[in-house]
């Protein structure tokens, strides 16, 4: 019996407009894409368009962020993440002790960080 309490949170990697649909397919191990297609299919079915705009909705609010505690954070909203920007911004990864090569002067530079 595993005691690790999966909770369900917005994708930081899998995400295209506020990772609510990347992180509910990462709860449940499903494909991303697939759980997308199903929501617009459904959402776009005669008469339960406002249904799904209204279930996304929700789910943008109550489902948190990964390295958020509380607060509306759908689009970026109120609370901001307090961890260190300048390191993760956006969860993009930062690339550190580079080299770079001159072609023209064909002299080699190394970037640190």
């Amino acid at each position: 019996m595993n005691n690790d309490k999966r909770k369900m949170t917005k994708s930081v990697n899998d995400k295209i407009l506020t990772g609510t649909l990347g992180g509910f397919a990462e709860y449940f191990g499903w494909n991303a894409t697939l759980v997308r297609i199903a929501f617009v299919i459904l959402s776009i079915y005669p008469g339960h368009f406002v249904i799904g705009a209204f279930i996304y909705i929700a789910m943008m609010v109550i489902i948190p962020s990964k390295n958020s505690y509380s607060g509306f954070n759908g689009f970026g909203g109120f609370n901001q993440d307090s961890h260190d920007s300048s390191e993760h911004s956006n969860g993009r990864k930062v690339i550190h002790d580079v080299e770079e090569h001159d072609k023209k002067t064909n002299k080699t530079f190394n970037v640190k960080k």
